[in-house]
């Protein structure tokens, strides 16, 4: 039998600090994607990430939007959310790169969409001493 799923995490792991030399924030938050990814493959009783398929994909991101974290019990940001698929994703190609399963569940999930964020206006006075500027030239 295969190695499970937080085994084959922590090898993933290993791999992007050793041959990837990831810097450790980035390791920090691939770390705690897979976790929630690894619990959640384990309430479902699945014991091999090579058996999983999209519709286990889809349900992991659908429960992450679904739930919420920390001490005010916030929901997951939509940014959260589509790292998260994006840790999961990486994972599952770095399986089928190392011959541990045969398919990617992830090729056929859509990435969640992102609200667009509009720019930040500069402040009053940045925009005083740029005028200020142009018409001292």
């Amino acid at each position: 039998m295969a190695d499970g799923p937080a085994a084959q995490a922590e090898r993933y792991l290993d791999h992007l600090a050793v041959e990837r030399g990831l810097a450790e924030n980035t390791l920090v938050a691939y770390r705690q994607d897979l976790r929630r990814y690894v619990d959640f493959l384990a309430k479902g009783g699945l014991r091999d990430a090579a058996s999983v398929d999209g519709s286990t994909i889809r349900s992991f991101v659908a429960s992450l939007s679904a739930s919420t974290h920390g001490p005010d019990d916030a929901p997951y940001r939509a940014t959260s959310v589509a790292r998260a698929l994006s840790s999961v994703r990486s994972f599952h190609r770095f399986l089928v790169r190392e011959g541990i399963a045969d398919h990617d569940p992830t090729a056929g999930v859509p990435q969640p969409r992102l609200p667009r964020s509009l720019p930040r206006p500069l402040p009053v006075e940045d925009v005083r001493r740029l005028l200020e500027q142009d018409l001292a030239s």
